[in-house]
């Protein structure tokens, strides 16, 4: 995936699922096993793999392969408004409106995913069985948000519902994505999300209803493939992973 870190576009890759069976464990496989895949995302230019471990995984990967902290996601959710109204509609694909409005937002923020439409199509919208609900606002004929939504029901029965991807260039449309998240999961138990370090939406949020959960705190850490040590950057954040959420 490309990322816009200070201005500069870095690509990196997302590290997940090393799986080693019982009996292969304890002769060096981890460290064999990462050391290989590193030298291939190096070769293919990879500047960095990024990745959030699990509790368990944590530690080694910080001491066997020198990971290190990168940044931590933040969990906002509430209880979804009921009777909500919106004027946004269904997106079919993702096009040169996204792509005019993606290019002004993004260019206000010290990282962020690089996005395209035709990455957005792939990832949300071109799939054989697609589980997600993509609704975009419209002011004047100009895309100015869109939202990402998808649900699931826990175990227990509890009724979840999430935010993909979230992006407004104003606060009208912010607005308008906020409603729409609302009436989708207006049957369900808690709407929620992630949120980069300075996202520029979180105060909004907050008015809005969602509040913090610092119990579900992830932190994303980082392994350099390059010479050079790549910092994240101060300034407003958004952040997506491989293959899950975006913000």
């Amino acid at each position: 995936m490309l990322f816009r870190s200070a201005g500069h576009l870095v690509s990196g890759s997302f590290g997940h699922h090393l799986a080693i069976a019982p009996e292969a464990r304890g002769g060096g496989l981890f460290i064999r096993l990462s050391e290989f895949a590193f030298q291939e995302e190096q070769a293919a230019g990879i500047r960095f793999v990024y990745g959030p471990p699990n509790q368990n995984a944590s530690r080694p990967h910080k001491i066997l392969m020198a990971w290190r902290d990168f940044f931590s996601l933040e969990v906002l959710s509430k209880k979804p408004a009921a009777h909500t109204s919106h004027s946004c509609e269904n997106l079919a694909a993702f096009g040169s409106a996204y792509e005019a409005m993606y290019e002004e937002w993004s260019h206000s923020l010290s990282f962020c995913t690089h996005k395209t439409a035709a990455w957005m199509n792939w990832r949300f919208l071109n799939r054989p069985v697609a589980p997600y609900t993509t609704l975009a606002y419209y002011n004047r004929g100009k895309m100015t948000g869109y939202v990402i939504l998808k649900r699931w029901v826990e175990p227990n029965g509890y009724r979840k519902a999430h935010i993909m991807d979230l992006v407004a260039l104003d606060l009208q449309g912010l607005a308008e994505v906020l409603s729409a998240a609302d009436a989708f999961s207006a049957d369900c138990d808690e709407l929620n999300l992630w949120n980069s370090p300075d996202y520029p939406y979180r105060g909004s949020l907050v008015k809005h209803g969602f509040t913090a959960q610092p119990e579900l705190r992830q932190t994303v850490i980082i392994k350099d493939l390059q010479d050079s040590v790549l910092t994240f950057p101060v300034g407003q954040s958004t952040f997506m992973y491989g293959d899950a959420d975006g913000y």
